[in-house]
C-alpha cells in the first residue's frame, strides 16, 4: 500500500494550519526522528536535514515542539514514509 506524505500528515495529526505543503511534508519527515529506531546515524542525519529546512522556511516557529509522535504509524506506513523522506532528501541535495 502506498503511503504518501499527505496521508502521513493526516495519520500523524499534523496541525496544517499556517503551513505550506512543503513544510507539512518536511514536518512529517522530521517526525521519524521520534521513532525508537531514530538512534541510528542516518536517521539523525535526516533529522538535521529536515529541521534545517524547516528553520530556514520559518525561523520563528518552534519546529521541534510541533513534531508529532509517529508511534501511531504501522510498520508499513513508517517504512513507506521513510522511503519518501529519503527520496525527498536526495532530490533536494541534488538540486531538484
Amino acid at each position: 500500500m502506498f503511503f504518501g506524505l499527505a496521508q502521513a500528515a493526516a495519520a500523524l495529526t499534523i496541525q496544517t494550519a499556517g503551513l505550506t505543503p512543503s513544510q507539512r511534508d518536511d514536518l512529517a519527515c522530521l517526525s521519524l526522528s521520534k521513532a525508537p529506531i531514530a538512534e541510528s546515524r542516518p536517521m539523525r542525519r535526516m533529522e538535521r536535514f529536515f529541521l534545517r529546512r524547516l528553520q530556514s522556511s520559518d525561523a520563528k516557529r518552534d519546529w521541534l515542539a510541533a513534531v508529532p509522535d509517529p508511534s501511531g504509524l504501522t510498520y508499513g506506513e513508517f517504512m513507506g514514509l521513510l522511503d519518501e523522506c529519503q527520496e525527498r532528501m536526495t532530490a533536494a541535495k541534488a538540486g531538484g
